[in-house]
């Protein structure tokens, strides 16, 4: 699968979908790239990245499920990113025409990754509980036919 086509799935899911858009295709692309190399550490299959630029591919082809933890993967590369950039301008100013506080913004960002990687558990359970149960299911057929 080409790495540029997976920008428009990786806006989708960070809601970067109305212009002006918040992150540049390149910011994308390479959360995206490091987003593999964070697949390869929660999945049970390795994946690399063949190519550069708009060539680019991510090899092995995923399937549905990893290529869902990949894009989720890449989302908390990018909000981590966020979350260390507000941490940096997290202040309260004070004036006679009020308050802006913006210390909440990097917690705010940090509950958005924690949702991320939730729903990263929730998709890798899943899918071993189905490896499981399918291997469960082919004993139990080898089983009757044994006896």
């Amino acid at each position: 699968m080409l790495i540029n086509n997976a920008i428009s799935l990786l806006a989708r899911e960070l809601r970067d979908v109305n212009t002006p858009y918040q992150f540049m295709d390149d910011d994308l692309y390479s959360a995206l790239v490091d987003g593999v190399d964070e697949l390869n550490t929660r999945g049970n299959r390795e994946y690399e990245v063949v190519g550069t630029g708009s060539s680019a591919t991510i090899s092995p082809e995923p399937g549905i499920t990893d290529k869902k933890v990949w894009i989720l993967c890449s989302a908390i590369q990018i909000l981590r990113g966020e979350k260390i950039k507000a941490s940096a301008t997290a202040m309260t100013l004070s004036n006679s025409g009020g308050r802006t506080d913006l210390t909440s913004i990097p917690e705010a960002i940090g509950s958005a990754v924690a949702i991320l990687q939730t729903r990263v558990n929730q998709i890798l359970f899943m899918e071993r509980r189905m490896d499981v149960e399918g291997q469960m299911g082919s004993r139990e057929k080898t089983r009757q036919v044994v006896e």
